[in-house]
């Protein structure tokens, strides 16, 4: 994607990246209250109510796989494929962290806030 001549690169992080992002983020959001109303939180999949429960978890696994991959993989020359091969294995791992993973069980993902 380019806006005003300048290219969106996630590495840089630049100001056409953050509008791209931010757009993305707005248009999907749009589209779950499109679809799920405004009723829908017991609608939530029990992967996202996992990454609830245990954010910080599901975070620190989510940084530190992210890093492992860009150490391991040289991303900036993977086609489309391997990128996308290696971006769904990378998301089936930080859903099972985050619904069958650590943290403490069912109930506050072992951290009790009063």
């Amino acid at each position: 994607m380019e806006m005003f001549g300048i290219r969106a690169s996630r590495r840089e992080v630049n100001f056409t990246y953050v509008l791209w992002v931010q757009g993305v983020c707005t248009t999907l959001l749009q589209a779950l209250e499109v679809v799920v109303g405004e009723g829908g939180g017991e609608m939530v999949p029990e992967g996202m109510e996992g990454a609830n429960r245990k954010g910080m978890v599901v975070f620190m696994a989510a940084n530190l796989g992210t890093g492992a991959v860009n150490l391991i993989c040289q991303t900036e020359r993977m086609d489309k494929g391997e990128g996308m091969m290696v971006m769904a294995m990378y998301l089936a791992a930080i859903f099972g962290i985050s619904r069958y993973g650590v943290g403490g069980g069912e109930e506050g993902g072992g951290v009790k806030v009063d």
